[in-house]
């Protein structure tokens, strides 16, 4: 596992660097790696990680919206527990409701394309002045909030993939390798 590396507020910008390193290094990879459940290809996930930081700025699909009591109770605690860890635990094999599952688990692009397509889309993400779309479990988040989750859920995908051996759970993959300063109380 990787060691956490601790980030201070006011290194936000080498946190998405850092990420985006990470992704120019891994198109440099040549082999096609699958997951140890061999449920989605590196492509798959890649094109699914897109999906998600796309969403944020142009609207997650209406079916994925949890009711407002669920945003304003368990998502605000998620949303809290997550960035005091510094990591995302979730189902690295389900889709987002309302995600074209069809279209991302059939994806026939090259780890090339797929990483050219996540590094665009993050780039976009991080430049862009646009107003945020609510999440659909966490409901309104703060910019740097939103980064962050995005690269917790990128890690989460990706350490899938780049671990060698160790027992995995199928359904939760718990990444420690982004270990943030905890949010100031709002």
């Amino acid at each position: 596992m990787a060691t956490p590396v601790r980030v201070h507020p006011s290194e936000q910008n080498s946190l998405s660097d850092r990420a985006l390193s990470a992704l120019a290094a891994l198109k440099e990879s040549t082999q096609e790696r699958k997951s140890p459940m061999d449920v989605m290809n590196l492509p798959t996930a890649l094109a699914h990680c897109t999906d998600y930081v796309t969403m944020s700025l142009e609207g997650y699909p209406k079916e994925a919206h949890s009711p407002w009591i669920i945003k304003s109770t368990l998502g605000r605690l998620s949303l809290k527990m997550m960035m005091m860890k510094g990591s995302m635990s979730h189902d690295t094999d389900a889709f987002i409701p309302g995600e074209e599952k069809k279209k991302i688990a059939n994806t026939k692009e090259s780890i090339s394309t797929a990483v050219d397509n996540l590094t665009s889309a993050l780039t976009s993400f991080i430049s862009s002045s646009s107003s945020l779309s609510d999440h659909y479990l966490f409901g309104k988040l703060t910019k740097e909030q939103c980064l962050k989750i995005h690269i917790f859920h990128i890690y989460s995908h990706l350490s899938r993939f780049m671990e060698a051996g160790g027992e995995q759970s199928k359904k939760s993959h718990r990444v420690n390798t982004v270990e943030t300063e905890p949010e100031s109380p709002r």
